[in-house]
């Protein structure tokens, strides 16, 4: 099922049982999380109707652009590498309305700083400023690419059992309360994901491990759950998001019918929209 499919059968059950009107914004917890500065800043959309693959970036002109940027970073202004602690990208999910800029969103700054670390530290990547770029690209993509498919995965128990309300539960209850501490199980998963898809990312596996492992709580808990715990991860992943509770008392094998762990054909099946956010508004009393 692709994700035109997933919304628009989320919003037939959204709209069946009254959970929402496509004119009335919903509370979203990222609102919350994410800075308002950034949250609400401007961003276009990037890297439209192209299959999100290594080699096809490189003919991009954005790619060049932030390339020929590199030489102006100074290693210890390269920015923040931790996404909890700088907001380097986040994802917007598709239950809340309005839709207009669901998808996955990414800071310019961040994205050009931690391709400049790449460019000057990481060991494969060193004075190769476009290979870096699409490294640093892959590194925020990968890791939120995983909050998409949690939410798919959810989306497809709410068609399941005619709930709409499972996921947005879930996101309010257990993730919002959890953010940034031991307990946020998605987000050591997320990091799980990204390090077992570091040859998609195109960067060295033990580097990109150490660089895990700097984040703050609940992002560098990934080891728990590197092969073959990842399905043990996501089982429990899932069965929070069913039971709507952080200790659900069993985790059902739900990835016989539903595998968020499997590998994604990504290009060709899913598309999710990325955002791209130059600089902060500036807030007023």
């Amino acid at each position: 099922m692709l994700w035109a499919d997933i919304i628009s059968e989320i919003t037939r059950l959204q709209l069946n049982i009254g959970k929402v009107s496509e004119e009335n914004d919903q509370s979203n917890p990222i609102v919350k999380i994410i800075t308002p500065e950034w949250y609400y800043s401007d961003s276009f959309a990037i890297f439209n109707h192209i299959d999100i693959v290594w080699d096809n970036l490189e003919r991009v002109e954005l790619i060049q652009n932030i390339a020929d940027s590199l030489n102006e970073i100074r290693l210890n202004s390269a920015g923040n590498d931790s996404f909890e602690a700088s907001f380097c990208s986040w994802y917007q999910s598709y239950h809340y309305t309005p839709r207009i800029k669901w998808g996955i969103h990414i800071r310019y700054s961040s994205w050009l700083g931690i391709a400049a670390r790449f460019n000057q530290n990481c060991p494969n990547l060193v004075s190769n400023p476009i290979a870096s770029v699409k490294a640093a690209f892959f590194y925020l993509f990968m890791h939120s690419l995983f909050h998409y498919l949690t939410e798919c995965g959810a989306s497809t128990l709410e068609i399941i059992l005619q709930d709409p309300s499972i996921y947005t539960n879930y996101h309010s209850s257990i993730y919002e309360e959890v953010f940034n501490s031991q307990n946020c199980l998605e987000e050591s998963l997320a990091n799980t994901y990204l390090l077992a898809r570091h040859d998609v990312c195109h960067i060295e596996r033990g580097y990109l491990e150490e660089m895990l492992l700097k984040q703050g709580p609940g992002y560098n808990d990934f080891l728990k759950y590197v092969e073959p715990k990842f399905n043990d991860g996501t089982r429990r992943l899932i069965s929070q998001i069913r039971s709507g509770k952080l200790n659900p008392p069993f985790d059902l094998p739900i990835e016989q019918i539903m595998n968020i762990s499997s590998s994604v054909d990504y290009p060709h099946n899913h598309n999710v929209p990325i955002w791209l956010h130059k600089r902060a508004i500036a807030l007023h009393d």
